[in-house]
């Protein structure tokens, strides 16, 4: 039984490739447009060949010259075909001849740029009046012809090609008193009876063919006269086939049911059955068909419900397979984009890759939900203007690292807004000409606002929007941004164009364009969370066959800092791996965990640590959105109070110093309270300073800021000045704000403890900051410290530091619940004696603690791996690791930080 399923899952893999070389086929078929060009030619030619015999042997060479010539050039593949199928024209009817000049004269003047449109015409024309049985054959294709050509050629060139076309086949059937096969009626009394217009001459031999091509062309320029007959008899046939007969319901029928299947997709950008949809137009022809058919006195043709069944049946198909014909959008989008004059303008809201809509982008949904609720509701809904005053912002920066998807987000949002979206390449708009820079910036503003609305999206915005003081006076690039910026001051609000520009260097832009009624939203999108790379993961493996062992939840945790575009490179790095053996068994092979385990072993975040930092200081600066969004790292578990153990008197000075100004300030003015300004902390390494700095700024939803030795050694002791200038103007602009230095004794030393003036600079700098001019309004400076001694003692007094709190070791009662909570959900971890472990431990730190407990938990792990089946956590585990860790705090600390309080006193 088991051998019987393995081979009927085997038979069915193998079904499954089979079936995956089918569709690619095709869709390699339907996608090669040069084949199909050379088919469509091919079929004009042999059409009309058949209609105007005269090359008899000669066809087929013909036809694959034709279609050679066609495939690799399809203008000269149409004028080849009028050259020789005139000759033919002349031989059997020189009347006709004359007539068939005006046409030829137009393909002359047009075949370069409508070469399409004339070969469509040529194959539907002439294809339902060829002879039997290749006329049925061809007429039956004709609705498909007509389904595609729509669909490509768009609605503007449908409404030509249909009427002319429908007209030109009723002509034709008038003149040679025979029915058509393309589902066209025609009454008997409609036909011309005019001899000189039948093709009745006979086919001549293989050797007979250049003295009848002679013979043909000497008729027609001998019969020249005639010329003025077959007007009369185009008049004639005209005016039977309009008005006398259906042909006019039928040009009007069949021109709207066209019109529809180019027009409908316009509709429905976004659907993945828009073709489909639109293809349902061509049931108009039926009751149009029957219509006529009553007209014309003739028996209706039922084959037509088959094959307009059939045609909906192939565009249902192409969409299936994902293969887009439509170019509706693309072409009403070009007409507006060549209206730029600019060959850099591209229009991405018609580009036939990308997302259809904001719910495609995956791990960015507060962005997403803020864009929809600024820009989609206010232009979806106009009555939220009248009522609220709302409008859509001017301008919209989105910053953050390359690869995160700010273009992909933007092209998702025109999509949705179903508008322009223009795609400015900075570099076009520059010119090495005096002037012409700010004039295509003009030209180009100017424009948007007359195909408002509309988004002008400048990537790499920096390009032309650095800082203009980093210039020389005669560069062009400073006069395209002032040009560009006084181009959005001039902006209204009925205007609806909205500026977009993305950069991954936002520190490089000019202030002038960042402030507000300009670039209205300035947005972060860091690199996507856990659950944003597992949505990202789920949309680029949607497609993909996968093992059953393939946890993508568990591959977004390993991805931290990947970004939208290393993600998508990891995952088709990870079905490479598997396609070769795909095609050595001929099946197809899943791609299974150790694939992307594989590939994640040899790439590489793109985004570094350091680039995080300098995002995080312009966001905290100058980011602005309707609510601003927290970012806090999923690889990071956030600190909370419940992790402070044993440090309540400490915790309360914190919360008060951030809280009372922010809740009671004017009870603080009533009794002439200032607020604290800087707290420090000072005690054992180890005892929970740092800790208690990031609870803090978590619990209380303060900007946390941090500042240590290492950054100032960085920015090298010359800027450690501005640095310190910087840290406290940014805190100022974002309070309520934190700002924390660890380790302060080594940034502002005691005098006796350095001789550099540097270092005399950076102390004074602090001293300015925190009681000069600039008041610290809802800014506390926390400093944490283990040499207290150390630190300058200017800084210490009253009116600076206005706290002094002493941070030891925690008590019996902290240390039991430190090892509770390190301990937890450890088996074997409810009978431990912790009241023991709290006398043993005294003297310990917190972290000593920590450590404790890990070196526990890490043999745990050990005897996990050697095969004990449920290891448990005793008693003599704790006591033996306890035995082998020194306490940090020793009697000698004690003693010196005894001392200093004695000095300064501790102020709570």
């Amino acid at each position: 039984m088991a051998d019987a399923g393995l081979k009927k899952s085997s038979k069915g893999i193998e079904t499954s490739f089979r079936m995956a070389q089918l569709k690619a086929f095709f869709i390699v078929l339907l996608g090669m447009s040069q084949l199909w060009n050379a088919v469509l030619i091919g079929i004009g030619f042999l059409s009309f060949t058949l209609l105007f015999p005269l090359y008899s042997y000669l066809i087929m060479p013909l036809l694959l010259i034709i279609l050679i010539v066609g495939y690799h050039a399809p203008v000269a593949g149409i004028m080849l075909s009028f050259v020789l199928l005139f000759p033919a024209i002349a031989y059997q009817t020189p009347v006709l001849a004359w007539l068939f000049m005006v046409p030829f004269a137009i393909m002359l003047f047009e075949v370069f740029t409508e070469w399409y449109l004339i070969a469509a015409l040529l194959a539907i024309v002439a294809a339902p009046l060829a002879p039997e049985p290749m006329g049925s054959a061809l007429g039956l294709a004709v609705i498909p012809i007509l389904t595609l050509s729509a669909l490509k050629l768009g609605s503007n060139k449908t409404a030509i090609l249909l009427p002319f076309a429908v007209f030109v086949i009723l002509l034709l059937s008038s003149f040679w008193q025979v029915e058509n096969f393309a589902f066209l009626t025609i009454s008997k009394s409609s036909f011309v009876n005019a001899e000189e217009l039948q093709a009745t001459k006979p086919v001549p031999e293989l050797l007979e063919i250049p003295g009848a091509i002679t013979g043909g062309l000497l008729d027609f320029l001998g019969e020249w006269s005639k010329a003025g007959k077959g007007i009369g008899y185009f008049l004639e046939a005209m005016m039977n086939v309009l008005f006398m007969d259906a042909g006019l319901v039928q040009i009007i029928g069949w021109t709207l049911a066209f019109y529809g299947v180019a027009y409908i997709p316009l509709m429905f950008p976004g659907g993945k059955m828009a073709q489909t949809i639109a293809s349902l137009a061509v049931l108009i022809l039926i009751p149009v068909h029957y219509l006529s058919a009553m007209i014309s006195d003739v028996e209706p043709n039922i084959m037509i419900m088959a094959v307009s069944v059939v045609t909906i049946g192939l565009v249902a198909l192409m969409d299936e397979w994902g293969f887009k014909l439509t170019s509706e959008r693309e072409i009403v989008a070009e007409k507006r984009r060549q209206q730029f004059g600019m060959p850099g303008v591209v229009d991405l809201s018609v580009s036939a890759t990308g997302p259809k809509s904001l719910d495609d982008v995956g791990g960015y949904e507060s962005t997403e939900k803020e864009l929809k609720e600024s820009i989609i509701m206010p232009m979806k809904y106009k009555e939220l203007s009248v009522v609220y005053g709302i409008r859509p912002p001017k301008g919209i920066l989105l910053f953050g690292p390359p690869g995160t998807g700010k273009t992909l987000l933007m092209t998702a949002l025109a999509r949705e807004l179903r508008i322009p979206f223009y795609y400015i390449k900075c570099s076009e708009i520059l010119s090495q000409w005096y002037g012409e820079s700010e004039k295509n910036v003009a030209e180009l503003f100017k424009i948007a606002r007359k195909n408002s609305p509309c988004v002008l999206f400048f990537d790499e915005l920096d390009s032309i929007g650095k800082r203009r003081d980093r210039y020389s006076s005669d560069e062009t690039t400073p006069r395209v941004l002032s040009s560009i910026l006084t181009e959005m001051d001039g902006l209204k609000g009925d205007a609806q164009v909205i500026v977009v520009g993305a950069t991954n260097v936002p520190d490089m832009l000019d202030p002038a364009l960042l402030r507000p009624g300009r670039l209205d939203k300035i947005i972060y999108m860091p690199p996507p969370d856990e659950n944003g790379r597992k949505e990202i993961l789920e949309i680029y493996t949607r497609k993909l066959p996968l093992a059953g062992d393939v946890d993508l939840g568990k591959l977004s945790k390993k991805m931290e800092r990947f970004t939208g575009a290393d993600i998508a490179n990891m995952v088709l790095e990870a079905a490479r791996l598997a396609a070769p053996e795909a095609m050595e068994k001929r099946k197809v092979v899943p791609v299974t965990m150790d694939d992307f385990t594989r590939v994640l072993k040899t790439v590489k975040a793109s985004v570094t640590f350091d680039m995080l930092e300098e995002y995080e200081k312009f966001r905290v600066d100058f980011e602005r959105r309707g609510v601003r969004e927290e970012i806090v790292s999923t690889e990071e578990r956030k600190v909370t109070w419940g992790d402070v153990v044993g440090l309540d008197e400490v915790r309360k000075t914190l919360t008060e110093a951030i809280e009372l100004p922010l809740l009671h300030e004017a009870e603080l003015k009533e009794f002439q309270v200032k607020p604290a300004k800087g707290i420090i902390m000072f005690g054992p390494p180890g005892c929970g300073k740092t800790l208690i700095a990031k609870a803090a700024a978590n619990e209380l939803k303060a900007t946390f800021i941090s500042l240590t030795p290492a950054d100032i050694s960085r920015r090298g002791y010359d800027n450690a000045v501005s640095l310190i200038k910087e840290t406290f103007n940014r805190a100022r602009e974002n309070a309520p704000a934190i700002i924390f230095i660890d380790e302060i004794e080594s940034v502002t030393p005691a005098r006796d403890y350095y001789q550099s003036k540097i270092m005399e600079d950076i102390v004074a700098q602090f001293l300015q900051e925190m009681d000069g001019m600039k008041e610290l309004k809802n800014v506390v400076l926390i400093g944490a410290t283990n040499q207290p001694q150390i630190i300058d003692k200017a800084l210490l007094r009253p009116g600076r530091f206005d706290k002094i709190v002493f941070v030891g070791p925690p008590s019996k009662e902290g240390r039991i619940q430190i090892f509770k909570n390190y301990l937890a959900g450890i088996r074997g971890a409810d009978s431990i004696d912790y009241e023991k472990l709290g006398d043993d431990t005294e003297g310990y730190t917190g972290a000593d603690i920590a450590g404790i407990c890990q070196e526990v938990k890490l043999k745990l792990v050990r005897s996990k791996i050697e095969g004990v089946a449920e290891p448990s956590l005793t008693q003599e585990m704790l006591d033996e690791a306890l035995s082998r860790r020194p306490r940090s705090v020793t009697v000698k600390m004690l003693k010196e930080y005894l001392l200093f309080v004695k000095e300064y006193g501790e102020r709570r």
